[in-house]
């Protein structure tokens, strides 16, 4: 297994060989003392994480950069970064390929832009403030109405509620009462039948039939069709009364009996002699006479 230190030789000498073939050969600038510093520092970083390797203990990840010689950028790479298990952050091994100048520009462009992106939305928040607050009321006043025609709603729910009881309650009544009444008819209609038949049975019955058998005779004639029948009858009595009358005359010619005299007055018109002794002794001719 390869260690640290010879992994970082071979990965400085594979860059530089890399680098003298791609790129020609700079001058070397003449190191400040800040960046003899820095490289004391990389170096006294780069021994302690040689001896924790050595040691077998973890060491923190690195990010140290070496921006000391233009021709070249030196990263120190941890040793065995890991951006799964949260040993080292991707964003920050990124970063740290940039050199301070120019990461200080960008944090201050990013703040810039964050601030104006911030004054940006404050202000477009402080524009559209009064349109909301007019929006909230207006949605407050809209609630109070739909609260307010919700109430009103449920109030005449509510009436049509009772109304639909008392509707009900009527109903079942009105049921009741037909159910009532119609029991009574029948009832009432099989007493009635009973006391027709025992009517139509009794004596009553042909007495006040009688007793109406003129007024019935006299309204029945006075229709169209009571006066064909009389008319038609009338025509049939006589014609039989004058054959009777015939038969009657010829009769006593022949036995030479005396024939009766004429007679204008109907009350003193004597029919006895028209009728034979079997309707005598029924009463026919009294009945003749009296009517």
């Amino acid at each position: 297994m390869i260690s640290a230190a010879d992994r970082k030789k071979l990965f400085k000498s594979k860059a530089r060989a890399e680098s003298s073939q791609e790129r020609p050969p700079l001058p070397t600038p003449a190191l400040s003392a800040e960046h003899a510093q820095a490289r004391k520092k990389r170096k006294e970083v780069s021994s302690s994480a040689e001896g924790a390797s050595l040691s077998g203990a973890r060491s923190p990840p690195s990010r140290s950069v070496d921006y000391g010689n233009l021709a070249f950028v030196k990263v120190a790479f941890p040793l065995k970064p890991s951006f799964l298990h949260g040993d080292y952050e991707p964003r920050r091994f990124l970063q740290s390929f940039i050199p301070p100048p120019d990461r200080m520009e960008i944090s201050l462009a990013a703040t810039q832009d964050l601030a104006s992106t911030l004054l940006l939305e404050l202000g477009s928040v402080a524009m559209r403030a009064p349109e909301l607050v007019e929006r909230f009321e207006w949605y407050v006043a809209e609630k109070a109405k739909g609260e307010e025609e919700l109430r009103r709603l449920q109030e005449h729910v509510a009436g049509l509620e009772g109304k639909l009881a008392d509707a009900e309650e009527r109903v079942r009544a009105a049921k009741q009462a037909r159910a009532a009444a119609e029991e009574e008819a029948r009832r009432l209609d099989g007493e009635a039948e009973h006391v027709i038949e025992a009517f139509q049975t009794s004596p009553a019955f042909e007495e006040a039939a009688l007793s109406r058998m003129d007024d019935l005779l006299k309204i029945w004639a006075q229709t169209p069709a009571g006066q064909r029948l009389l008319f038609k009858e009338g025509q049939a009595n006589y014609s039989l009364g004058l054959q009777r009358a015939q038969e009657v005359l010829l009769e006593r010619i022949q036995k030479g009996k005396e024939l009766p005299k004429p007679c204008e007055n109907p009350e003193e018109f004597d029919s006895s002699i028209y009728y034979s002794e079997d309707e005598d002794a029924n009463g026919g001719g009294e009945d003749t006479v009296g009517n």
